[in-house]
């Protein structure tokens, strides 16, 4: 039993019989042998250590001289000097030198020199020196030092021992090979340093039952009847999981009662329940805190582990970002297939959805229900978001932390929330001064009304009224205001409008009460002269004339349901009435015989109509637009002249057109005070601004015009539509104005007559544009049927855009910053106007597009697909050059700045040139791996690739002169030239961006993202470089390298970033399947969903 004792910790000898033999024990001893730079870089408890013990006892006896050190026994308090001492000393002893060389005197020659270089000088004087054979250093716990200040150039230094190789073959003879738990990135973070990008990775995976079998079935047999398959129901608890594999092996030696033990039972007992205090050698324990110790961080572990935990089959898609990286590193998970699952059955039972909620809930001290909450209600239960003092103090704290996504999710949704409320807070507190400033206005024009009773009774009662109903709109203003408070209007106005009205019709001589027994009085009008009212009945569907001083009452029967608008002509001769039956009607008021349909003129005058009805008599319609006092227009037979009106807020004006290009003013005692003449075409629509000084006015001419009240001067001409306007509308705070137009787009202007923004997105022409009260919304209505609701101010129609359905994989903005154009893995690529309107769809390919480019004049459009072919199309999108020179898959394109060269790149390591005119090919020399990005210099007469091999070429137009620039330690996935050509940029997927000189000289690097940068792009004065990667973020710098704005808002890789030509905007796209437009301040402009 002894011999084949199960070991749980600590590292094997070489000759333990337990000891299992895997697939990377080959790899690793054919690299070493063969003088590769190894690392080994696992979760814990893998057999790392057990490993090296192997392979150095396995080469020593071939003849190489091995040394292995525990870096943990090295001191990572002291001074560098004792550091570096320490691990001469270690190596000296381990390679049986200590005799040879006289250490203490070796060091006081050195004493000059700074540990970095007594290290140096001790590998080439000494170890090469008195060694001849290979050597093989193992550094076993290397992430022992990962936070010794000097860590960075200790590996800097073995990086440069290997690339000394090609100008000294003695370095040939070593070999080092690294162990421990951390990523290449961890050895290297100094960014201006070239990261640590040497060696084989050896991947060092859990037991295989093919594996295992001879060496761990030996000790159960004497215990169990088919150790065989006891042993594959262990592996199926433990994943192969070597430390868990030894010990519920040695469990099942020690505990089973019966020779058929139960092993769920064994694991439940003495691993699972109660695991904190069985697990002997912390194992779990580690696991726990490798996720929760560094506080910085363990929200985003926790959160990936939930997702993994509550995703369809337990498995999240693996993207070998930082923070998977970490968590599998933690050894809860591992990727197997592309995807990130728990690593084996314990795991899951001890670090299940409980232990994750509940470590959640004890990171978020302040929150953690809020969020619960939220989450439950679908994420719109607002009164869970969090505000004020705890909202600023959360933020601060998260600052500094990488949260969880359903964390982020609720702070953002929580900043953004109290953002609106206070924002709706101050516009409350706005209106309510305006209304009390009414309340003001209609108080004094109450005494106003009593006092000009005395002389002017009629005028007095006209007054009243309109007095009364101010005050009735106020309260109900006030009450839709103040929820909570709704007499708090009486603090506002006292009695005297409703006293000034009791007071005047109680003592009005020559009037009697006007009674109406049939249900009720919907509207009462005056006749112009004021010798006469009418009044609408609202069951009986009559009308009343009520005459005065002599008190005469007419009643006629006008409709078949309740009437709701009386309105007498501005002349006095005709009178419009309308009915709930859905008919308007015309009558002669001398005879009250309704006025046939063929006989309705123009020149019938002017009527006001109560709004929000649709009324037809015949073939005519009263279109009412808005809210009360807006714009009416009535619509006749074909060739009959259209009419447009709108009374002004403060009702002292009406404005009409008739069809014709002139607009007439008129006071409020119908008279005409002035005609407003300027447009070259029909005036189409009429609209005063709320503060009733301005007027405005659309026509077929193209343009709208700004015009002052009272004296009708034009002050502005707003030119911008290609075709006839239709519609015109202020904004209710009278800041912008808003056009509609038959080019099928809608226009937002300020005062100043300066574009704000134009929206496109009907197919139609537009009939009609309406602004929502609070003015972030601008109503559309087209003769396409539809009507469009847009968040005006960043171009957004509200409703989501759909057209992609993969990811979006390159965004191009056309040379005249108009256009959009994007590629995506579904298919079709597709055109866009910066609104978010798709233009059109461009299929052709019968796979997925990878990149897509404007030529620079515009008439181009380049687009590479999965297909294996790239195409060029005309304006139109009609494909007129199929392309399929290359012998492997086209990854980019790119137009030279005048428009004769398309440069493409392939996966088979070639770049390739085209004349579009001459349609002659010129293929470049090779790189030593796949073409990721191509681009051409401003001048047009260079040429940059990049490339898998990790390396940038830039070539002369000829193609006989190249540069290489090296320094990136992984692939370089992007190059952009300087518009200046002084220099260019790369990314890469070693997270950093470096410029270059065009001498090769790397300037600066750049490495601030956490993830894979996928894409660069200079502005166009090149006084910025933004860059994309997979970190979800854009980050843009200034031309020092200074990172001046991080943009976050993408939910997966943003895989490219554009400049548009103008330089005011960019655009990125991401795999989260959206193009998002930005501007330079990194306010998110317009979001298309793809």
């Amino acid at each position: 039993m002894a011999r084949y004792r199960y070991s749980i910790g600590g590292s094997l000898d070489h000759q333990n019989p337990t000891y299992v033999k895997r697939k990377a024990d080959d790899e690793l001893y054919n690299a070493l042998k063969n003088g590769e730079f190894c690392y080994v870089l696992n979760s814990r408890q893998m057999g790392k250590s057990s490993l090296r013990v192997k392979m150095a006892k396995k080469l020593k006896q071939e003849g190489f001289k091995c040394v292995s050190v525990d870096m943990t026994k090295i001191s990572s308090y002291g001074s560098a000097e004792e550091w570096y001492g320490d691990l001469m000393f270690m190596l000296l002893q381990g390679l049986i030198l200590d005799q040879k060389v006289n250490f203490e005197l070796w060091l006081q020659e050195c004493s000059y020199l700074s540990p970095l270089q007594k290290f140096n000088q001790f590998i080439e004087t000494i170890i090469l020196s008195q060694l001849q054979e290979k050597i093989i250093i193992f550094l076993d716990e290397i992430d022992s030092i990962i936070k010794i200040k000097f860590k960075d150039e200790f590996f800097a230094i073995i990086r440069s021992f290997y690339n000394q190789r090609s100008e000294n073959q003695e370095y040939e003879r070593l070999t080092f090979c690294l162990l421990g738990v951390a990523t290449p990135s961890d050895l290297i973070q100094d960014k201006t340093r070239t990261p640590f990008n040497i060696g084989q990775a050896i991947e060092l995976k859990g037991f295989e039952f093919s594996e295992a079998q001879s060496s761990l079935t030996q000790g159960l047999r004497e215990v169990v009847d088919n150790p065989e398959e006891i042993l594959k129901e262990i592996l199926n608890w433990t994943g192969g999981q070597p430390f868990l594999t030894q010990k519920l092996c040695k469990l099942v030696v020690e505990k089973a009662d019966s020779r058929t033990p139960n092993i769920e039972q064994i694991v439940r007992t003495y691993i699972i329940n109660n695991w904190k205090s069985q697990d002997e050698l912390y194992h779990l324990k580690t696991i726990c805190d490798r996720i929760l110790q560094d506080k910085k961080s363990s929200g985003r572990l926790l959160g990936i582990h939930k997702q993994v935990l509550t995703s369809p089959n337990q498995t999240l898609k693996a993207d070998d970002s930082y923070d998977q990286i970490k968590l599998r590193l933690s050894g809860l998970v591992i990727k197997k297939d592309g995807n990130l699952e728990v690593y084996n059955r314990i795991y899951q039972a001890v670090f299940n959805l409980n232990w994750v909620e509940q470590e959640l809930a004890n990171q978020r001290k302040f929150y953690h229900e809020n969020l619960v909450a939220w989450l439950k209600s679908g994420r719109t239960d607002t009164r869970q978001l969090l505000s004020g003092e705890i909202l600023e103090k959360v933020l601060k704290e998260a600052e500094e932390k990488r949260l969880s996504d359903e964390d982020q999710y609720f702070l953002n949704a929580s900043r953004d929330y109290e953002r609106q409320e206070l924002k709706q807070a101050k516009e409350k507190a706005t209106k309510i001064i305006q209304l009390a400033q009414q309340g003001t206005k209609i108080e004094r024009k109450g005494r106003e009304s009593l006092e000009l009773f005395s002389h002017l009774q009629l005028a007095a009662l006209r007054d009243a009224i309109k007095v009364g109903e101010d005050l009735h709109q106020l309260r109900k203003e006030w009450q839709g205001l103040m929820h909570n408070e709704p007499d708090s209007i009486e603090d506002l106005v006292s009695t005297s409008p409703h006293l000034a009205l009791q007071q005047i019709l109680s003592r009005i001589r020559e009037w009697r009460e006007l009674n109406d027994s049939s249900g009720g009085i919907t509207n009462v009008c005056f006749y112009p002269t004021g010798e006469y009212l009418a009044t609408a009945s609202r069951s009986s569907g009559t009308i009343t004339f009520w005459e005065f001083p002599n008190q005469e009452v007419i009643e006629f029967k006008a409709h078949a349901d309740v009437v709701w608008s009386v309105c007498f002509s501005s002349t006095g001769e005709y009178l419009a009435t309308a009915s709930e039956d859905g008919v308007a009607k015309i009558w002669d008021y001398q005879s009250l015989k309704l006025l046939p349909s063929e006989e309705i003129s123009d020149e019938l005058g002017i009527f006001y109509l109560i709004p929000n009805m649709q009324i037809n008599s015949n073939n005519r319609t009263v279109k009412v637009i808005g809210v009360i006092k807006e714009l009416y227009k009535f619509i006749g037979n074909s060739g009959r002249r259209a009419i447009s009106l709108c009374l002004s807020e403060n009702s002292k004006y009406l404005a009409t057109t008739l069809n014709n290009k002139d607009a007439t003013i008129w006071n409020s005692k119908s008279q005409k005070i002035m005609t407003l003449k300027g447009h070259s075409h029909n005036i189409t629509s009429i609209c005063f601004s709320p503060n009733s000084q301005y007027v405005a006015t659309a026509s077929d001419d193209g343009t709208a015009k700004l015009w002052s009240i009272p004296d009708g001067q034009e002050v502005r001409t707003f030119r911008g539509h290609s075709e006839g306007l239709t519609s015109i509308c202020f904004s209710f705070n009278g800041e912008y104005i808003a056009t509609g137009s038959t080019d099928k787009t809608a226009i937002i202007w300020n005062l100043q007559g300066n574009e704000e923004k134009k929206l496109s997105g009907h197919f139609r022409p537009i009939t009609t544009v309406c602004f929502s009260r609070d003015g972030k919304y601008l109503a559309t209505a087209s003769e396409d049927s539809t009507a469009k609701i847009w968040n005006w101010s960043q171009g957004k129609e509200i409703n989501t855009l759909t057209g992609h359905s993969g990811w979006v994989t390159s965004v191009c903005f056309s040379p005249n910053s108009k256009y959009l154009a994007t590629a995506s893995g579904d298919g079709p690529a597709k055109i866009w106007d910066l609104q978010g309107q798709k233009l059109e769809t461009i299929a052709g390919h019968s796979e997925g597009v990878w990149s897509i480019s404007f030529s620079p004049d515009g008439k181009y459009l380049a687009t590479v697909s999965d297909d294996g072919t790239a195409k060029i199309w005309d304006k139109y999108h009609h494909e007129i050059v199929n392309l399929t020179e290359h012998l492997g898959q086209i990854t980019r394109l790119s137009f030279s700045p005048d428009g004769e060269y398309l440069a493409a790149a392939s996966d088979d390591r070639t770049a390739i040139l085209w004349n579009l005119k001459s349609k002659k090919v010129k293929i470049l020399g090779k790189h030593s791996d796949k073409l990721r990005s191509i681009c051409f210099s401003s001048d047009g007469q260079w040429l940059a690739t990049a490339s898998d091999d990790k390396t940038t070429k830039i070539w002369n137009l000829p193609g006989n002169k190249v540069i290489t620039l090296m320094g990136h330690s992984d692939w370089v996935t992007s190059v952009c030239f300087n518009p200046n050509d002084q220099y260019l940029a790369t990314g890469s997927v070693d997270k950093t961006v470096k410029l270059w000189d065009f001498e090769g000289k790397e300037i600066i690097t750049l490495g601030e993202h956490f993830e894979q940068v996928w894409s660069v792009c200079f502005s166009p004065d090149g006084e910025y470089l933004a860059t994309a990667s997979a970190d979800k973020t854009i980050k843009i710098w200034d031309k020092s390298g200074r990172e001046l704005i991080n943009l976050r808002g993408h939910f997966d890789w943003v895989r490219s970033v554009c400049f548009s030509p103008n330089g005011e905007y960019l655009a990125t796209a991401s795999d989260d399947g959206t193009v998002k437009v930005w501007d330079l301040q990194g306010n998110l402009l317009a979001d298309f969903r793809g």
